[in-house]
């Protein structure tokens, strides 16, 4: 409904969706049902193939392709390092998955079961990827129906996103 009454303003055109894996295609079924709306679900380990499908070269961003996507979660979130892969591996990964997606042109990001994103600390990859997400649209919605967990720093985490200024610094 939000998506909606931002659309008729005049104030979004292209939306991100960000869910956990389990939940992408039923964020794609639901949004075309209940909202007549088309998001396009993207599978960030399809992106190779998709690249190859619509003959776009290696620099550009193919998150740019369609206004309305769906994607998992922990499938976009950057990577500091990984098991038997080379700096340009990691690179290639972190733009393809993470910078992109960031630097796409986002109206509004959603993102559901944002709990997940506090982290226990600054450091780990989801809160990287909240942070970054969080500057990279005019809108953004946070969907939890466990915001708070009994976890304060987390909470305190993940309700900077929103205002960075909400709680006093200790």
């Amino acid at each position: 409904l939000i998506l909606r009454e931002l659309k008729i303003r005049g104030l979004v055109r292209r939306a991100l969706v960000v869910a956990p894996a389990g939940l992408v295609t039923q964020w794609v079924s639901e949004m075309k049902t209940h909202f007549s709306e088309d998001f396009r679900l993207l599978l960030p380990s399809n992106l190779a193939a998709l690249r190859h499908a619509s003959g776009m070269d290696d620099t550009d961003n193919l998150w740019r392709m369609h206004d309305q996507v769906v994607c998992p979660l922990d499938s976009v979130k950057p990577l500091e390092a990984r098991r038997g892969w080379s700096n340009e591996q990691l690179a290639r990964y972190n733009r393809e998955r993470f910078e992109d997606l960031v630097s796409a042109g986002w109206d509004l990001i959603i993102i559901d079961e944002a709990h997940r994103l506090g982290g226990s600390t600054e450091q780990v990859a989801r809160f990287k990827l909240g942070e970054a997400l969080a500057q990279a649209a005019p809108y953004l919605l946070l969907l939890s129906a466990t915001p708070h967990q009994g976890k304060s720093d987390s909470f305190r985490r993940l309700i900077g996103f929103i205002d960075a200024d909400c709680f006093p610094s200790n």
